[in-house]
């Protein structure tokens, strides 16, 4: 009788230590796996799985892949921030203009209320914008116009609102007295904290 040494590697070690499971088979060496491993991607793939410390190992890669390009996810809600839908039962009586036809609607209806082929129970409403949006630059005005037309071509975000840094009533600095808007309602985004 052969020791468990003298035997070779122990059953742990033989064990396919490959960190990918595709319909419960590792990628690589084609073994069967019983238990579910770590985490699901069934947004990439509904068969797709891979163990907690690879998913750990391909998020680091892409933090640096990431960084180095300068960039960062943006990860965006989708109802009740980006759009609304509701199934029609579920739309009240004073709510009942909603299904006429789309030329029928206010004006400010018709670009925004959606009712797709394949969802026929539904009707889906794109959230209004949450801001007055003005592009404030230290760039020069040519320059802040030609990018309002690359970002916006229709005039509908940004439309007049473009302030250069020949508008600004400071040297080289970016002020609110030039913003029509309230201070207390104004959000900067910007690269730059002064």
């Amino acid at each position: 009788m052969m020791s468990p040494s003298s035997a070779g590697s122990s059953p742990k070690k033989n064990m396919c230590q490959h960190p990918v499971v595709y319909r419960g088979m590792r990628v690589k060496c084609t073994q069967n796996v019983d238990d579910e491993i770590g985490v699901a991607f069934g947004y990439i793939n509904k068969h797709l799985r891979a163990a907690h410390d690879e998913v750990a190992r391909l998020r680091e890669k892409d933090l640096k892949n990431l960084l180095s390009h300068k960039k960062l996810y943006l990860v965006l809600d989708l109802d009740h921030t980006l759009l609304n839908s509701a199934r029609f039962p579920d739309i009240t009586t004073t709510e009942g203009y909603l299904y006429e036809p789309k030329q029928a609607l206010v004006d400010n209806l018709k670009d925004s209320l959606h009712r797709l082929k394949h969802m026929q129970i539904m009707m889906t409403k794109l959230r209004p914008r949450l801001f007055e949006m003005c592009i404030f630059t230290m760039g020069e005005r040519a320059y802040a116009l030609e990018m309002a037309k690359l970002l916006d071509p229709q005039g509908i975000y940004f439309n007049s609102r473009v302030i250069a840094k020949e508008d600004c009533t400071e040297s080289h600095r970016k002020g609110l007295d030039i913003i029509l808007g309230h201070e207390s309602a104004v959000l900067i985004l910007d690269d730059t904290a002064k």
